[in-house]
């Protein structure tokens, strides 16, 4: 876990490796290999799983929202801090739990191919999968905080109500006929979407011209003090 981490070379290779391979095992392998099989049940697998991502999904909704909440950042745009303090790293924390928790998300499509659920295996769940765990190994290598912080605590918040449908959903139609909820939870998941790259794109920004400012009062602090030394010895 370590070297994927520290080396951006090794981390866009097991992704694009896991890509490949999910690709292969959805579109040929996994369906040819589970065609004369009946779909496994994985029933004492998946309520143990369902639930402890619903767990640490919460986790880190809530390490999220009370750093936050008392460093009082903006929930519209808020550029990317470079200090110490006990909430930024609390959130520099769960921001990295968040990225580890996409990597325990790739189960998710094996749970899908072993249930013959072929239908869930789109392109768009292959590639979603796939790129988020390299979309926030960037975030937590140069943007750990700022508006980092609101997509992931979002996403967290909606990720503990999808592992929750998806743990209950396990237990078949006598529990599926109750959870009326599911079209929001689409919805929701959607409207996310759009509102990561919006949030994300602005703090960014934001941050990018605030650290562009500070370069250049640095340059000018610089220039005027050489400027006074050479007016001294002149």
């Amino acid at each position: 876990m370590a070297n994927v981490i520290n080396s951006t070379q090794s981390l866009f290779s097991t992704a694009y490796e896991y890509y490949l391979w999910t690709l292969s095992l959805s579109v040929w392998k996994g369906p040819k290999y589970m065609a004369n099989r009946k779909p496994f049940r994985l029933t004492w697998l998946l309520i143990p799983y369902n639930l402890s991502m619903a767990i640490l999904n919460a986790y880190i909704a809530i390490q999220l929202l009370t750093a936050s909440t008392r460093l009082r950042y903006s929930y519209i745009c808020e550029p990317c801090r470079e200090k110490y303090h006990p909430d930024e790293l609390q959130i520099a924390n769960a921001v990295w739990w968040y990225y580890f928790s996409k990597l325990l998300e790739f189960c998710d499509t094996f749970f899908f191919i072993l249930r013959k659920k072929d239908g869930q295996l789109t392109f768009l769940h292959v590639y979603h999968h796939s790129t988020m765990f390299s979309l926030w190994w960037i975030g937590i290598k140069w943007v750990p905080s700022g508006s980092t912080f609101l997509p992931a605590m979002v996403n967290s918040a909606i990720h503990v109500l999808m592992y929750s449908y998806y743990g209950l959903s396990v237990f078949g139609p006598k529990v599926t006929q109750y959870l009326w909820w599911k079209k929001y939870l689409t919805i929701l998941q959607l409207g996310n979407q759009v509102f990561f790259g919006m949030d994300v794109g602005c703090g960014q920004g934001n941050t990018y011209i605030e650290r562009n400012n500070r370069k250049q009062v640095q340059t000018q602090s610089h220039n005027g003090v050489q400027h006074e030394s050479e007016k001294k010895f002149n």
